[in-house]
């Protein structure tokens, strides 16, 4: 627009929105412009090239306000990542690890952990952490490692090396305290790496970390398992033989009947109590004045064997006790009458057993007691015939076989 005012006209432009500038509307250049002799030229006054220069720096400094307001929100959302990743809580824990003879330390087992996840560490002394309790034993060939990390149930890994089972329950309990470990240590991959990679010329320096007092943790040897012993049973056996009195008459052969009760141990022998009976007679014993009789016994003998030596072949040592009757018969005498007196002896014995066929044995046995009563017999009006001796002794001869 323009209107002629003495001699000069006095043109008002008007500036209007041009692409990527924003001008206000109130913004009006006044500017003089002196038409030239010749033509239709134009000179812009030194005010329109004032007011043009105005108008770019302002929209030069609303571009910078937007950049710079994005920069700032970027800025603030990358602060809130380090600030959450720094506020990312770190399990302390307290382990308690027993591992079998030939086994890696606790120490490998926290490296395990270290190399998995950077958020595990060791509680320190007096502070409350959650207990993982590990425990390695030698079950045949392999190695059974058990882990239970606080009030969880327990877990249990098998591998022939003991090594493998640590760097298992190292990965066991990354994962279970740190859902965003890694499944893989970072040494076994560094390892792969640097075989791939040919090796530095000068290692790097190694930085030395001082770490807080930690508590400290044990590692206890655990002594191979004991097998448990065999189960007590009950056995009992029965059995018969050949013995051999010497009664003072000469030799009385009887065939006794006997029954074992044994407290063993599966198949070591044990603790015997016996209980035999048994019946013998003597020949004719002859007076040399005309006078003769015949001797019997019926006895009843109880045996205790309490510590035997041996497995196949065993040696028992035993105390006995016997009772019966000694019957005397005369012969060629008048109005003949038998005479019965008590028979009590306790002595000791010695019996050598060999078992086979794991059901029976053969039993060799040697005993000698005293008896408590000797008593004479008599023929009237003064026959002598027979009085005990202080000391009887006897030989036997047996097989026994075992029913359980």
């Amino acid at each position: 627009m323009s209107r002629r005012v003495g001699g000069r006209a006095k043109h008002i432009l008007i500036l209007r929105r041009r692409s990527g500038l924003r001008w206000r509307p109130s913004l009006v250049a006044l500017v003089d412009v002196q038409l030239a002799r010749h033509g239709q030229r134009r000179i812009l006054s030194a005010a329109a090239s004032a007011n043009i220069a105005q108008v770019t720096w302002r929209a030069s400094w609303s571009r910078l306000a937007r950049v710079s307001r994005r920069a700032i929100v970027f800025g603030l959302c990358l602060c809130g990542s380090y600030v959450a990743m720094a506020a990312t809580p770190v399990e302390a824990i307290r382990v308690e690890f027993v591992a079998h003879p030939g086994c890696p330390d606790a120490n490998a087992y926290w490296q395990g952990i270290a190399a998995r996840s950077g958020r595990i560490s060791r509680a320190k002394v007096g502070d409350s952490a959650q207990v993982v309790s590990v425990d390695i034993r030698r079950v045949g060939p392999n190695s059974v490692g058990s882990i239970k990390i606080g009030a969880g149930a327990p877990r249990k890994v098998a591998a022939p090396s003991c090594a493998e089972v640590v760097d298992a329950l190292a990965l066991i309990t990354a994962l279970a305290l740190d859902p965003d470990a890694a499944t893989t240590s970072t040494s076994s991959s560094a390892a792969s790496a640097s075989s791939a990679a040919p090796p530095p010329s000068h290692p790097p320096p190694v930085p030395v970390v001082t770490n807080p007092p930690i508590a400290p943790t044990t590692t206890v040897v655990a002594s191979p398992e004991p097998t448990p012993p065999p189960a007590l049973r009950w056995a009992v056996a029965a059995g018969f033989g050949v013995a051999a009195h010497a009664m003072g008459v000469g030799l009385v052969t009887t065939t006794p009947l006997v029954v074992d009760v044994e407290r063993a141990r599966g198949a070591e022998p044990g603790p015997v109590v016996r209980v035999g009976i048994g019946f013998g007679a003597s020949g004719l014993v002859v007076e040399p004045r005309g006078p003769a009789a015949r001797f019997s016994w019926t006895t009843a003998r109880l045996e205790v064997c309490p510590f035997p030596i041996g497995a196949t072949v065993v040696l028992r040592g035993c105390a006995f006790g016997e009772v019966g009757t000694l019957r005397a018969t005369p012969s060629y005498v008048e109005r003949p009458r038998a005479e019965t007196r008590p028979w009590v002896v306790a002595g000791l014995l010695l019996r050598l057993e060999w078992r086979f066929l794991r059901a029976s044995a053969l039993e060799l046995e040697g005993a000698g007691g005293a008896p408590f009563l000797r008593e004479d017999f008599v023929v009237a009006p003064d026959f002598f015939l027979y009085r005990p001796p202080p000391v009887v002794g006897s030989v036997r001869l047996g097989l026994l076989v075992r029913f359980s």
